[in-house]
């Protein structure tokens, strides 16, 4: 059997792109229907078999033996793309990290009608490779000009247990036409390659100074869901473009960011589109990877993505790419697909009291056991797809194409600070109905202050405008030098109260721990038990813990979990909620201060808000 995914060293891609692609075209398979789509097969010059698949509109070339996407042309026989190829990174059941690429795959024409062509090359696991065997299929389909990339894996039980880091498709553009990149919250000229390896790198390396003392970040580029859909590069006549009809097959679910395109340094020296299947970007960096156990028989798909070639003026691009998302999405899934038997899935949201809770997020998928809040294991799906609805004013959802399984639900809502889950649902063939989901009601407590919105993001904060922007942390030295202290019954948080706490930068080059001071007003009645709830956007690893006191009585320690969100400038990323109950007699009647310390001293040792709040019980 062939080897599967095998350990290459870096140079692989460079190696790859220096091979020329020639050879006789020969039609394979007559067309049995009408259109103009048609597979022929070629021999490279270094003998490897390629498919070139065409329809008229665009022609592509892919490699039989690697599943590899060797080059995209529109009609007129301009290129569009250097290589694309499928990109996984994975942990052996020794705990050994393997970066792999698919080789000697056996290939095979999936469909040739005329309508439809799709060719596909299959991977089986040998020694050494990822214990799966992996699919790659490109499909071309009448009166679309671009290409369909997808990928399955399928996990047989009692095969070696493993665990999936990153999946991905990277599609590198030519950077003689991709000089500006464009999502639906940026766009902007790319740097040069010249100015990219002239640049310096920063902390994090992903991070480049550049000559004229801008920073450029690839994670400036990430996406959350909702903001995906269609992202590319393009120049004033040209642009290539990846559209995803839906976000199901993506880890995370629907707050998930994910890289969409960046610009590359010189080897590679092109901007690359990435089709992010499973990532641990702005996640806990543990909890979001996928374990797969060696008695699980694991399945999943993941796209079809679409890479559309277009032509004309840069805002005509744009909205050529949208159209088709749109078309895409309606199509979703694609008739040519094998058959999923996929139905509607409606339920109901209530209170304790039966009433209707509307603007309640739901979302259906695999079960996460964790020990945290359900909003909190929402964040970490990934094993099977996903769907996402919002309830109505009468409480009512309705999830669509829903795939027949076992799954999870999961609710939330910006604004509360609950959450809720129901395990061991049922989904037929066909779909079906869930019964009401009854969502908890918070303790009954008498609130002494609040500051922020429980929505796991740290937006309403000072220097919180953006969702990602890298750098923003450097400010932080000039802003609050000597830490914060904020005063609820007088301070704005908008002002007054930064996104992230972190360590205090000094002139030495090293940090500071840095302390804050939330100052409330007195309480005469010291009986009962006093609640700080603490909930997070994100926080990024450090040694020592955050020290919370009630003044100066230490009440609560919370350690800071792995995420590199605060790391890339985001405002939110893995969110977290405590809670810390501690004795009302530590108040005092005049006034009262809760000290909030972070001992660390690393830059980004620190944590991104989300809301904070402090309350009696009874």
């Amino acid at each position: 059997m062939p080897p599967i995914l095998s350990v290459l060293p870096v140079l692989w891609l460079l190696l790859f792109l220096s091979s020329a692609f020639g050879g006789t075209s020969r039609p394979i398979n007559a067309k049995t229907e009408g259109g103009t789509c048609q597979v022929k097969q070629a021999a490279g010059d270094s003998g490897e078999r390629i498919y070139v698949l065409s329809n008229g509109l665009i022609t592509a070339k892919v490699s039989a033996e690697s599943g590899r996407l060797i080059s995209l042309e529109d009609r007129d026989g301009n290129p569009y793309l250097k290589i694309g190829v499928l990109d996984c990174n994975w942990v052996d059941a020794g705990g050994k990290s393997v970066f792999s690429t698919p080789k000697d795959g056996e290939a095979r024409i999936v469909t040739n009608d005329g309508n439809v062509v799709s060719v596909e090359s299959l991977f089986t696991p040998k020694e050494d490779d990822i214990p799966c065997t992996v699919t790659i299929r490109y499909t071309v389909v009448e009166g679309v000009p671009g290409i369909y990339a997808e990928t399955r894996f399928h996990h047989a039980a009692n095969t070696p247990a493993f665990t999936l880091e990153q999946l991905r498709f990277c599609f590198f553009a030519n950077a003689d036409f991709a000089l500006f990149g464009r999502t639906s919250v940026r766009h902007q000229r790319l740097p040069s390659i010249k100015a990219l390896d002239e640049s310096i790198c920063m902390q994090p390396k992903e991070a480049m100074w550049m000559s004229n003392s801008v920073i450029d970040c690839k994670y400036d580029w990430a996406l959350a869901s909702a903001e995906r859909g269609a992202y590319g590069v393009h120049s004033e006549n040209r642009g290539l473009w990846l559209l995803e009809a839906t976000q199901e097959y993506v880890n995370g679910g629907p707050e998930k960011q994910s890289l969409s395109l960046h610009p590359t340094r010189s080897p590679l020296a092109a901007p690359v589109l990435l089709a992010m299947f499973h990532s641990r970007h702005f996640q806990d960096g543990v909890l979001s990877m996928l374990k797969i156990p060696t008695a699980e028989e694991w399945s999943k798909t993941f796209g079809p993505v679409l890479l559309l070639v277009t032509k004309g003026p840069p805002e005509a691009q744009w909205e050529e790419a949208i159209k088709q998302q749109k078309l895409e999405s309606e199509k979703w899934p694609y008739p040519w697909e094998p058959e999923s038997h996929r139905g509607s899935v409606s339920g109901r949201v209530t209170t304790v009291g039966g009433a209707p809770l509307a603007g309640i997020q739901v979302l259906l998928a695999d079960a996460v056991q964790a020990p945290v809040a359900p909003v909190e294991c929402a964040q970490f799906v990934g094993k099977k797809a996903w769907f996402a609805a919002t309830t109505n004013d009468e409480g009512n959802f309705q999830f669509e194409k829903v795939l027949p399984g076992d799954y999870t639900l999961y609710a939330w809502k910006d604004g509360l600070w609950e959450s809720a889950r129901r395990d061991g649902i049922v989904v037929p063939e066909g779909g079906g109905s869930i019964d009401a989901l009854i969502f908890p009601e918070s303790a009954p407590g008498r609130c002494l202050w609040q500051i922020g919105i429980p929505d796991r993001d740290g937006h309403e904060f000072f220097r919180g405008d953006g969702l990602r922007h890298f750098g923003r942390h450097l400010s932080y030295r000039k802003d609050f030098p000597d830490g914060l202290t904020f005063d609820v019954r007088k301070d704005n948080s908008r002002t007054q109260w930064n996104w992230a706490m972190l360590p205090v930068p000094q002139s030495s080059g090293t940090c500071k721990p840095s302390v804050w001071k939330v100052v409330f007003g007195g309480e005469e009645n010291k009986a009962g038990r006093i609640l700080l709830t603490v909930s997070l956007a994100t926080s990024s690893s450090g040694p020592k813990p955050l020290i919370f006191r009630l003044n100066g009585t230490e009440i609560a320690r919370l350690p800071l979990r792995s995420d590199t969100a605060l790391w890339f400038g985001a405002t939110r990323g893995n969110a977290q909620i405590y809670r810390f109950s501690a004795d009302a007699s530590l108040l005092r009647s005049d006034e009262n201060t809760l000290s909030i310390e972070n001992p660390n001293t690393d830059v980004f040792n620190g944590v991104v808000w989300d809301a904070l709040k402090m309350e009696r019980m009874p």
